[in-house]
């Protein structure tokens, strides 16, 4: 064979490798998807939100074993370039997922604002458009003046209240309210249950400190009109109705206490910017710096008359509301229960640091979906979790459930960490493989690797005390 065929004949093998490489990726339809939705120009955009559009900001697919990124100047990593494009931005791709990219967020990734999502397996169109309309909403609210620091103290969530029947049965009414306020298409009705509902929400956010109050209008401006972004992008893709089906399934539910009270704030926040469509088309162009989304809307829709919050419980049902939201109570103070049984199981692992200053939980990362308080310091954290104490410490959680103990007096310092050892984990001690744990010893370097926890521990001792064994660092 004549040189230049024996050339030929290896690109053309080079090209359909990579070619199909990339044509069997599970991610390929929905660069598809990515694409379509990159055609529509600034004033469909607008629509969504004035100033808004997916172009302006690097977007991240990924599922547990590759990713895609476009739109980004310098990647670097592990991203290699390909040959394709996504409308006039070039796509990268790795082969393994980037230790940065975790759960459906936007962050900081090589100097540039990103918004990343995990493409579940069989996602439907809608899914999709909604996660990519929502994540890049939360880049664009970085580039925002109006949303600045508008993201919440985390770590006061799981501290709403545990068991105050009467906190959550009012707040469920709320949501009720608001539901009626959203489906009626007479204004004056609408007016009228918009009174409602400022008669029960201001005596329930009496009940609050001003910390708490403040976390859930800030909730609700971050997650609420990130929410409001999803939904108008699947209008704008042609989903209207599974646009108001997920408002609805948000609404109806009788979400898991504390923890879920975070959900709540999406609901209750797209529907407060969708009534100031109604009210005020103009509004998102009137926000000012420190504005919260019920005060906006109380500032346009004016009193109709003087309503009585004993009437509104009556109508209401308040009552009922409170015995169901009783048993509910009492089923989830049992599963905390379970849970922290589950985890300090004979055998478990106790992490003891040096002191209460020893690892700042503000520096690192965490699911704020999957995070409650178990009781009094005590938090359980059941998806992601990343510790990290340079040369010290390194802990990563991926979806198994773990305690931390808060240091008293503040929220973001840690205390103690308990687990439980996976069954797969690989443990060195000192650079020696190891079965379990020693009963006593003086450790150098403790290594634990599995799929749900990857620990790193330096300078410390080991002690078996009753059935449990403490790893305190030095």
């Amino acid at each position: 064979m004549k040189p230049y065929k024996i050339f030929l004949s290896c690109f053309i093998v080079l090209f359909c490798l990579n070619t199909c490489t990339q044509s069997q990726s599970a991610l390929t339809p929905y660069l598809q998807l990515l694409e379509e939705a990159l055609t529509f120009g600034q004033s469909e955009f607008d629509k969504v939100w004035p100033e808004y559009n997916l172009g302006d900001f690097p977007i991240g697919l990924y599922n547990e074993k590759e990713a895609f990124l476009f739109n980004h100047p310098s990647p670097g990593g592990i991203f290699q370039k390909t040959d394709q494009k996504i409308g006039n931005y070039v796509l990268y791709h790795s082969d393994e997922k980037p230790d940065e990219f975790l759960a459906n967020t936007s962050i900081d990734y090589n100097g540039r604002r990103t918004s990343i999502f995990m493409v579940g397996k069989d996602m439907t169109e809608e899914k999709f458009y909604n996660l990519l309309f929502h994540e890049v909403f939360h880049s664009f609210q970085k580039t925002q003046e109006k949303f600045d620091k508008r993201y919440g103290n985390v770590m006061l969530q799981p501290f709403f209240p545990l068991s105050d029947l009467e906190f959550y049965a009012l707040s469920y009414m709320e949501q009720m309210i608001l539901k009626d306020a959203y489906l009626s298409d007479n204004e004056r009705n609408t007016r009228e249950k918009l009174q409602q509902y400022y008669v029960v929400s201001d005596k329930r956010k009496s009940m609050l400190d001003k910390k708490f109050r403040e976390y859930e209008w800030n909730v609700q401006i971050n997650e609420g009109t990130a929410t409001y972004a999803g939904n108008k992008g699947l209008e704008l893709m042609g989903f209207p109705e599974e646009s108001k089906q997920n408002l609805f399934e948000l609404i109806n539910d009788k979400i898991d206490t504390p923890t879920g009270f975070r959900r709540r704030c999406y609901s209750v926040g797209r529907i407060f910017a969708e009534l100031l469509d109604r009210f005020s088309p103009d509004w998102k162009n009137k926000l000012q710096p420190g504005f919260t989304l019920p005060c906006v809307l109380r500032s346009v829709v004016k009193p109709l008359y003087e309503v009585k919050l004993g009437d509104v419980l009556q109508e209401y049902q308040y009552e009922k509301i409170k015995e169901e939201f009783k048993v509910l109570l009492e089923q989830q103070a049992e599963e905390r229960k379970k849970q922290k049984q589950e985890i300090l199981k004979p055998g478990y692992v106790e992490i003891e640091f040096p002191d209460q200053n020893f690892l700042d939980m503000s520096s690192t990362r965490f699911d704020p979906m999957n995070i409650s308080l178990i009781e009094k310091q005590l938090l359980c954290h059941k998806s992601i979790l990343i510790l990290e104490k340079k040369d010290r410490f390194y802990f990563r959680l991926n979806w198994k459930p773990v305690l931390t103990e808060i240091a008293p007096g503040n929220l973001f310092l840690i205390s103690k960490i308990y687990f439980t050892i996976p069954e797969d984990a690989q443990m060195t001690l000192d650079g020696k493989s190891v079965n379990k744990l020693p009963e006593k010893s003086e450790v150098n370097e403790l290594i634990l690797k599995s799929d749900s926890i990857h620990m790193e521990a330096y300078e410390g001792k080991i002690r078996k005390e009753n059935s449990h064994y403490i790893v305190e660092l030095k």
